[in-house]
């Protein structure tokens, strides 16, 4: 196609392609500008209802006016023998492109991000285009940092057509809902489901759901299988988790009715921690998106201690502790946090609901960045390696302590009520109940996977004191699980620190993802496997040894290699490949591939490669092309001879 014309459009470059269509980078020769044509794929585009479908898809996606959607500028007739949309074009990458080469958002920037997505959504819903396929590669972000969603409606055009080869489906299972899969009808709650897989995605750096081949995605998918965003990254806000887990509910109708009120709660979420200026936020954020998600840490954790002493002075305990919580995901160490939970705990009216659902919540959930009020020494670990029977023995002493905290908490409101009142009473139990049942839950299901962030099969289950203030002041302790073992002494550990490039990566030590950025971490001594990955760099494996405490000041350093870059280029005719500064010809075939390097430890891992292509059979006919790549990328550059 590269230097053949169709309609008034000179075919100049490949964009991209997918399952359905490719888009190739076309001049405009009436206009004179550059547009990117969508040509759906020629074995779909046989069939004359395909192509009266594709048109009158593209004529509904043309009456979208939206600064976050793509312009629709031509279409194809029914008569044309290639179906093509001309659309408006952006330099820039894709949300995947871009994520890959830059490393997860930070989680506020995720939301904001995601509220864009619901700005181009809820235009297109309310003139009646559903999307469909909604996923990170359909989300354009422009160098200037604009958002722009793209192929509405496209994959609707070939619903019978969805499976061209057996297991195989066109769409993008780990983003389609359960119902689109199953082949019902569809409204806007399916973009809504798509919407909670983009933000999960953004905000933990990993799909929901997964597996090994598409079969397993979809059976995942249809059974709403998946770790909750703060298991997998327990920097993710408590409201921001909420809102994804009730996008991707299985039934329609318990997720959000619209993509208007996924923005709402959106932006409450964001508001909650005290980001007001929106707006300003983004602009920053894209401005250096590297620098930005590093120095985030210190943005948000003055922030969210603020909003968690505000909920303190309010009494609105389960908040505070829900700020402070997120505050030592970033620094495990921060001693006002600290202070703030000791002042609750002594607090004796707090102290009646914390007693019960905080000390659980603290080291049960999340102990190994969370503060226990009551145990300061080190809790033992649950290696990643754990034996099924110590997974299945904390899964069940998990189930018993569900029942136990639930009943305590209730006397816990009870107790509450004849000191404050009825009504005081029934909003603690009310409160406190839910969420401690959730905390169970979750720590059940992260027990059951072996991780080592919970300690909750050597728990003992919390002690509750009541308190009567009528008549004369009486205290009364009940003690739930007494025979509960205690923990078992911990081994000795060593505190180790790393220094890691590029700042992306993410680092595991035996299997665990450690934030390296603001923590230092305590390792027993002996053998610790270190693994780290990165966008655009070779996957790093070290066995560290540790012996003895280290002695000097110096951080353990952990130096990922780029990937080489990859530049095909393809002729009609066998061709002669130059490189700028190069004297001899890479290669001379019609097919030929060119390895970019990148030195270790290059800051910005992007290269302006300059390439002279001529015809073998014809030197006098010779195309130059700039082609900018980055570490790990596999761009193609098509040539036509005449």
């Amino acid at each position: 196609m590269i230097g053949t014309t169709i309609s008034r459009y000179d075919i100049l470059e490949e964009l991209g392609q997918g399952g359905m269509s490719v888009v190739y980078l076309a001049q405009d020769t009436a206009l004179g500008r550059e547009v990117a044509i969508k040509l759906l794929h020629e074995h779909l585009a046989k069939k004359l209802e395909n192509r009266q479908r594709f048109r009158r898809e593209a004529e509904a996606i043309a009456r979208l006016r939206h600064p976050n959607i793509l312009d629709v500028y031509d279409v194809s007739d029914e008569s044309d023998e290639r179906s093509f949309i001309v659309m408006e074009y952006i330099p820039g990458m894709n949300l995947r492109q871009f994520i890959d080469h830059h490393g997860p958002p930070p989680p506020e920037i995720a939301a904001l991000l995601g509220v864009e997505i619901c700005n181009a959504l809820g235009h297109a819903h309310n003139h009646g285009v559903i999307h469909r396929d909604l996923k990170p590669e359909n989300v354009m972000i422009s160098d200037d940092g604009d958002v722009k969603l793209m192929d509405f409606g496209i994959a609707h055009v070939i619903d019978a057509e969805t499976m061209t080869k057996t297991g195989s489906l066109l769409g993008s299972p780990a983003h389609m809902a359960p119902e689109l899969i199953d082949g019902k009808k569809v409204d806007e709650r399916a973009d809504v489901f798509a919407l909670g897989t983009v933000l999960y995605w953004m905000s933990t750096g990993q799909l929901p759901f997964c597996g090994d081949n598409a079969p397993q995605v979809l059976r995942n998918v249809m059974e709403c299988r998946y770790e909750e965003p703060e298991v997998v990254a327990p920097t993710v806000g408590h409201d921001l988790a909420r809102i994804i887990c009730k996008c991707l509910n299985k039934e329609p109708e318990n997720r959000f009715a619209s993509v208007e009120t996924v923005k709402r709660e959106l932006f409450a979420a964001v508001h909650s921690v005290g980001i007001e200026e929106t707006d300003k936020a983004v602009r920053e954020y894209f401005a250096d998106p590297g620098k930005y998600t590093e120095a985030y840490a210190e943005l948000i954790v003055p922030k969210l201690i603020a909003r968690g002493k505000q909920a303190m002075e309010r009494k609105n305990v389960p908040v505070a502790i829900a700020h402070f919580n997120r505050v030592l995901a970033y620094d495990p160490k921060n001693e006002e946090v600290r202070e703030c939970l000791d002042q609750l705990n002594r607090n004796q009216q707090a102290a009646r609901f914390v007693a019960a659902a905080a000390v659980l919540l603290l080291v049960g959930v999340a102990g190994w960045w969370m503060y226990d009020m009551t145990v300061d020494e080190p809790q033992p670990k649950v290696k990643a390696d754990v034996e099924d029977e110590i997974a299945a023995a904390a899964e069940e002493e998990a189930q018993a302590k569900e029942a136990s905290l639930s009943a305590a908490l209730t006397r816990v409101g009870s107790a509450y009520g004849v000191a404050e009142g009825a009504s005081e009473a029934e909003h603690a139990a009310q409160t406190a109940v839910p969420i401690a049942q959730d905390v169970v839950g979750l720590a059940r299901r992260v027990a059951k996977k072996g991780k080592r962030l919970v300690h909750i099969a050597s728990l003992k289950a919390p002690s509750v004191q009541l308190v009567e203030t009528s008549g004369n002041s009486k205290e009364e302790t009940e003690e739930t699980g007494n025979d509960a073992s205690p923990p078992e002494a911990a081994e000795q550990t060593f505190e180790v620190q790393f220094k890691v490039f590029p700042g992306s990566a993410r680092l595991e030590v035996d299997g665990e993802k450690v934030f390296w950025q603001t923590e230092s971490i305590q390792l027993t001594r002996g053998k610790h496997v270190i693994t780290a990955n990165a966008p655009g760099c070779k996957p790093y494996r070290e066995i560290l040894v540790v012996n003895e405490p280290r002695t000097d000041k110096n951080k353990v350093p952990v130096v990922l290699e780029w990937r080489r870059a990859t530049i095909n280029v393809v002729s009609n005719k066998n061709a002669l490949v130059y490189v700028a500064g190069e004297s001899d010809p890479r290669s001379n075939a019609r097919r030929s591939s060119i390895s970019v390097p990148f030195r270790r430890k290059m800051g910005d891992p992007t290269k302006t490669v300059k390439l002279r292509i001529a015809d073998a059979s014809n030197l006098q006919r010779v195309e130059e092309r700039e082609v900018v790549v980055r570490a790990g990328d596999s761009r193609t550059v098509k040539v036509y001879f005449p």
